[in-house]
C-alpha cells in the first residue's frame, strides 16, 4: 500500500484526491495547503500548512504536486530531498533553468521518482495531431503554437502571502 501525499488543494488537486480514493494500492494519508479553510475537508486524512512540517511527520511513498506553477520547482526539490517520490502536475517549470534544475536533482537522487503529469498527451486532438506531423502531408512542419485556456480566478495567478519560496 503506497502512503500519498498531496500539497496544494486546489482545483486539480480534486481529480488526484479522486484518483487515490479508487486505486486500491494507495492512500491519501496528509495534505498539505496554506489555506487552512481545507483542514476539515479531507475526512480521516493529516492536514498540514507546511509542506516540510508534512514530510518531517508522515512516512510518504509519494507526494503529488498540485500547486501554482511557481512553486512546482520549490515543492518538487523539497519532497525529492526528503527522500520521497513526487507526481507533479504541468508544466515542469516555468522556464528552462529552472528545468535544468530539476534534471540536475533527479540525477543527484537517481532513486527518487518524478513524474509529471502531462494528460494532454494522449487525449484524441494531440494523438491525431501527432499522426498529420508523422504523414508529412502539410509538408515538413517545423513547429506548432498552441493555447489551451481554462477560467482561473486571479488568485491563482497571484502568489500568496507566505508562500513566496
Amino acid at each position: 500500500m503506497l502512503n500519498i501525499g498531496i500539497v496544494g488543494l486546489g482545483d486539480i488537486s480534486q481529480v488526484h484526491i479522486h484518483a487515490i480514493k479508487y486505486n486500491s494500492n494507495a492512500q491519501l494519508v496528509a495534505v498539505c495547503d496554506v489555506d487552512p479553510t481545507y483542514s476539515d475537508k479531507i475526512p480521516n486524512v493529516h492536514f498540514y500548512s507546511n509542506l516540510e512540517e508534512m514530510l518531517r511527520s508522515e512516512k510518504l511513498d509519494c507526494v503529488h504536486v498540485c500547486l501554482p506553477h511557481y512553486l512546482h520547482v520549490w515543492a518538487t526539490k523539497t519532497c525529492v530531498e526528503h527522500g520521497v517520490h513526487v507526481l507533479q502536475e504541468k508544466p515542469l517549470a516555468n522556464n528552462a533553468k529552472e528545468g535544468m534544475e530539476l534534471i540536475k536533482l533527479q540525477h543527484k537522487y537517481p532513486n527518487i521518482k518524478i513524474g509529471i503529469c502531462f494528460q494532454n498527451r494522449y487525449n484524441d486532438t494531440f494523438q491525431t495531431l501527432k499522426r498529420i506531423v508523422k504523414s508529412k502531408s502539410y509538408g515538413n512542419i517545423i513547429g506548432i503554437k498552441g493555447l489551451v485556456t481554462w477560467y482561473r480566478p486571479e488568485s491563482y495567478y497571484t502568489k500568496k502571502l507566505g508562500a513566496e519560496k
